[in-house]
């Protein structure tokens, strides 16, 4: 039995859809290593100009260092809207993944035990309203 283009279309539908989420994956972990080498970088560049000047009984200041609020609120905001919007996009892929299949996987089942009943989902995966 030879695959349909159907078939084939489901298979390169699929293929897409998991290289999509392995390039986002790339890029999220790509910036957490940049975020993370900038710190790095940042910390051990305030600390060479104390090479050799101090102990590390003399280090207090860190203790009283203060950071600048509106600086500190504007990095948390945008990591917050990062994480939000990943999110939100990644819903919506999953969500036309889903219901791009939901005839095909019908379908199939149907197939397989013809007295097969609903599972009372939506074509994209949610509950119906009421339940």
């Amino acid at each position: 039995m030879g695959k349909t283009k159907r078939d084939l279309d489901c298979k390169i539908e699929s293929r897409r859809y998991l290289l999509t989420v392995g390039i986002i994956k790339i890029i999220e972990i790509s910036l957490w290593g940049f975020i993370l080498l900038g710190v790095v970088y940042l910390v051990t560049d305030c600390l060479k100009s104390f090479a050799g000047k101090i102990s590390i009984a003399d280090l207090k200041f860190l203790g009283d260092l203060k950071v600048n609020k509106f600086v500190f609120e504007i990095i948390l905001a945008f990591l917050s809207l990062s994480g939000v919007s990943y999110g939100v996009v990644e819903r919506k892929m999953r969500k036309r993944y889903v219901k791009r299949y939901t005839d095909r996987i019908k379908e199939l089942e149907s197939q397989i035990d013809p007295k097969r009943t609903t599972s009372g989902l939506t074509q994209t995966g949610d509950q119906r309203k009421g339940e």
